[in-house]
């Protein structure tokens, strides 16, 4: 939703940070899968599932590359990738407590974000019990 304005370096680190997330619990679930080709396809970039850069290089690059305002947006299309399976892994809860650190994003900030996608989530789910029932 957020990701197509990133520059081409942005896509790229951005990409490896969701592979990380997708990993962090060591279960690339297919919804995980799912989620990351909507994103590639939104940013036009190539689909691939293994990372170019260890994790706190991701981070820092894309904290050194991003405004605040793309970095907010980096996380909530990462929380809505982590939680596409419907768990919150404790890996994966490292991963996003080692991003929302290094791009020195606030905890409240974080929990909004989480938040928002929940409940845009239930919204969403709503819909589709609509449109089925």
């Amino acid at each position: 939703m957020f990701l197509y304005n990133l520059s081409q370096q942005q896509k790229e680190y951005t990409l490896d940070l969701f592979i990380h997330a997708a990993n962090a619990d060591e279960i690339f679930e297919e919804s995980e899968m799912a989620v990351i080709k909507q994103y590639c396809d939104e940013m036009k970039i190539e689909m691939r599932t293994d990372t170019q850069n260890d994790l706190k290089t991701t981070i820092e690059k894309l904290t050194e590359l991003s405004s605040a305002s793309e970095l907010k947006m980096i996380l909530i299309e990462l929380a809505a990738l982590i939680l596409s399976d419907d768990e919150y892994a404790e890996e994966e809860k490292k991963l996003m407590e080692e991003y929302v650190r290094i791009s020195n994003i606030s905890k409240s900030v974080s929990d909004r974000a989480f938040e928002l996608v929940n409940n845009l989530t239930g919204i969403y789910r709503d819909m589709n019990d609509l449109i089925n029932s």
